[in-house]
């Protein structure tokens, strides 16, 4: 019997036993805890060493190359088939002179090409790179954010900097080769009000389902105020937000926040044509925070914790 038949075995094995006790217990701590100890046990069995793995090309290295340290990094296939990794190529942390970067792979990600800048201001921040690909036109969009080089993010949330961060777009038709001069949407898609903002990080996605099929959205972050925050010393905390575009990039719009407490956001299309944000949580829950919503992202209903909605 090979490997992979005994390791599907014993991933059966310890479902069923774990299933079995989690129907007969009805303590709600209990129930979480196992869940997470089955979590852990399927993580493992599927971390045996096999002959055959996985092939690994670094494509940004610290300390190497254009600049000293690489983070932030995004991937996504276009309509080509052309992979398109991106990543904030800086020299130290979250502020100052950071570039957004770009490498292409035209042969399933064997070889890839040299660097591209794709945005570079100087010694500003130019990052966050969210890619969506409109399926119905090929055009590649790419999210990201700028703010003045020299201010720190606790300037920003507290909105004593000089300038807010703000979100940018651009955009290629050629399959990733050139990029479009970055577009502030700075006075549709953010609240005066608003201090920090970041996009993604990740990429975003085009619904394939419902009322809203072919809108484009992109998961965003911002800080906003609040009376009963902490960020930054208060009054302030994290919320969510999407951009979407119904009419394939001519203009943008955001949808109503997801408040208290969260930021760092994927989403995605479930089968039914719901939308899944996944978030990181700043509400003591000890689990990334969930969302969904029924309308095209438009609107969402009620932060639940990742572990206890299942």
């Amino acid at each position: 019997m090979n490997n992979c038949v005994i390791d599907r075995i014993k991933v059966c094995w310890i479902d069923l036993i774990v299933s079995i006790f989690l129907i007969a217990c009805s303590l709600k701590r209990v129930r979480i805890f196992f869940s997470r100890l089955l979590i852990l046990l399927l993580f493992f069995l599927s971390c045996n060493d096999k002959e055959g793995g996985v092939d690994t090309i670094v494509l940004w290295e610290q300390g190497k190359g254009s600049c000293n340290n690489y983070r932030i990094p995004s991937l996504i296939v276009t309509g080509k088939g052309t992979l398109l990794a991106f990543c904030e190529g800086r020299e130290a942390g979250d502020t100052g002179d950071i570039n957004l970067l770009l490498k292409r792979s035209e042969d399933n990600g064997k070889s890839w090409s040299e660097e591209q800048i794709v945005w570079d201001d100087g010694g500003n921040t130019c990052g966050n790179p969210c890619p969506v690909i409109d399926e119905e036109t090929g055009r590649i969009w790419l999210f990201l954010t700028w703010n003045n080089g020299k201010e720190r993010e606790n300037e920003i949330i507290r909105k004593t900097s000089r300038s807010p961060r703000l979100p940018y777009v651009t955009y290629s038709d050629d399959d990733g080769k050139t990029w479009s001069a970055p577009l502030s949407l700075g006075e549709s898609c953010r609240y005066p009000s608003w201090g920090w903002y970041a996009t993604g990080p990740g990429v975003g996605i085009q619904l394939r389902r419902g009322l809203h099929k072919g809108r484009l959205i992109i998961p965003a972050n911002h800080s906003y105020d609040d009376p009963e925050g902490n960020l930054a010393n208060g009054p302030y905390s994290y919320g969510v937000h999407v951009i979407y575009s119904d009419d394939h990039g001519k203009s943008w719009q955001i949808g109503e926040p997801i408040t208290p407490g969260c930021n760092e956001s994927q989403i995605t299309e479930l089968s039914d044509g719901i939308l899944l944000m996944n978030m990181r949580s700043y509400n003591n829950q000890q689990a990334r925070g969930v969302s969904y919503s029924k309308d095209g992202g438009g609107k969402h209903g009620r932060i639940l914790s990742m572990i206890t909605s299942w």
